[in-house]
C-alpha cells in the first residue's frame, strides 16, 4: 500500500520523468503487476520513466533501453536485443546429465563451453556453431531430441559476463 501511495505522490504534479528505484522490493505478485502494468501506461502516455533494479526479469520485461552498471560506471547501455549480442553464444541448451549423455556432453567441448550443475548439462555453442551440428552429433549418440530445450540468453547472462560470476564484498 506505502508503494502505491508514494508512486501516486509523485505523480500528482505530472511529472515529464519519474524515478522508480527498486519500487517493487517487499511487494506482492498482485500489486506488481499491477505496478508494471500502470508504468506501462503512463510510457505509453508519454512519461520518461528512469526504472532501477537488481531483478534483470524486470527490466527485461519493462524497459525499452537498458543499461548495466557496476561500481558506478556504465558498462552497456541499449535494448535488450542489443544487450544480448555482447553475449558469445546465443543460445544455452540444456539437457540432463546422466551416464548416457556424459560422453555426448564431452564430445561438445571443443564446440562450446559446456557446464553441468544440479544433474543438468547446459551448452553454449560457440560463434558460428550450427544448432543442426549439435542436434546431428545428438543424433549420432543415440540421443533422442527431447532431451534437449534451447533456451535463449537473458539479462542476467549478459550482466554475467560483463560484472563477472563470483560474489564480491565492495
Amino acid at each position: 500500500m506505502q508503494r502505491r501511495l508514494n508512486l501516486v505522490a509523485a505523480l500528482l504534479h505530472r511529472p515529464r520523468l519519474l524515478l522508480c528505484d527498486e519500487p517493487t522490493v517487499g511487494v506482492d505478485p498482485q500489486s506488481r503487476n499491477l505496478l508494471f502494468d500502470f508504468l506501462r501506461q503512463l510510457n505509453r502516455e508519454g512519461l520518461t520513466i528512469i526504472y532501477s533494479t537488481h531483478y534483470m526479469e524486470e527490466a527485461e520485461r519493462l524497459c525499452s533501453r537498458i543499461g548495466i552498471i557496476d561500481h558506478g560506471k556504465i558498462l552497456a547501455l541499449g535494448s535488450l536485443g542489443e544487450l544480448l549480442t555482447q553475449l558469445p553464444f546465443e543460445e544455452e541448451i540444456h539437457f540432463p546429465d546422466t551416464a548416457t549423455t556424459s560422453a555426448f556432453a564431452a564430445s561438445l567441448r571443443s564446440a562450446g563451453e559446456i557446464t553441468v550443475a544440479d544433474g543438468t548439462a547446459r551448452f553454449r555453442p560457440r560463434a558460428g556453431y550450427p544448432l543442426s551440428a549439435f542436434y546431428a552429433a545428438s543424433e549420432a549418440h543415440g540421443l533422442a531430441s527431447r532431451l534437449f530445450s534451447v533456451q535463449r540468453p537473458t539479462l542476467e547472462a549478459v550482466f554475467l559476463h560483463l560484472t563477472g560470476r563470483t560474489l564480491r564484498d565492495n
